[in-house]
């Protein structure tokens, strides 16, 4: 079976992941009924995985872990929580991949989680796929031409609850002397 890759997956390195502002988009006004009750509580939608499921690994040497941390802390985007909190199999996994020779694009891999959750599809179907332009018929003297371009860091800024935040616990454990001097280490 041939598979797709958008490029070699790898290690964080903090200075070249970029995040902008801090979170500050509410999509929740956005979302349907349910849609919002997943985003908000994704613990009320657990279920039993039916196929196995990947361990996700944090890719990133410890120096560079702990340096993301505080990018992370500096813009408001970390929950820190004791590790006792959170299920092992559960956590999620960071890479990055290459985004340009500046830059690093972060990679945050929910496969865990998202595999204990109900998966709300029906908006999935409607999202872009290239598969459409098979559908297009040109004449002979006609190009299609396109331009495609990520919304910049628009996963980044999105508000999140405290129960969304604690789904997404990196498989990463640290100890309390590691991220003793951060904003956001528990009181």
């Amino acid at each position: 079976m041939k598979t797709f890759s958008a490029g070699p997956v790898v290690p964080v390195v903090a200075s070249r992941v970029e995040f902008f502002g801090k979170p500050t988009f509410d999509p929740r006004s956005l979302l349907t009924d349910r849609s919002r009750a997943l985003y908000e509580n994704p613990l009320n939608f657990r279920v039993t995985p039916t196929d196995v499921v990947p361990r996700a690994k944090v890719l990133a040497s410890h120096t560079e872990f702990l340096k993301l941390l505080s990018v992370l802390d500096d813009t408001d985007r970390l929950l820190l929580r004791f590790a006792v909190n959170s299920e092992p199999h559960l956590r999620v996994g960071l890479q990055c991949t290459y985004k340009d020779v500046k830059r690093h694009r972060s990679i945050l891999d929910a496969r865990p989680p998202n595999a204990h959750e109900l998966q709300l599809k029906r908006f999935v179907r409607h999202m872009a796929n290239a598969s459409i332009l098979l559908e297009i018929v040109l004449a002979d003297d006609e190009v299609l031409a396109s331009y495609l371009d990520d919304i910049r860091g628009m996963y980044y800024v999105f508000e999140v609850s405290e129960a969304r935040a604690c789904r997404n616990t990196f498989a990463r454990e640290l100890r309390g002397s590691d991220v003793r001097g951060l904003k956001a280490y528990p009181a």
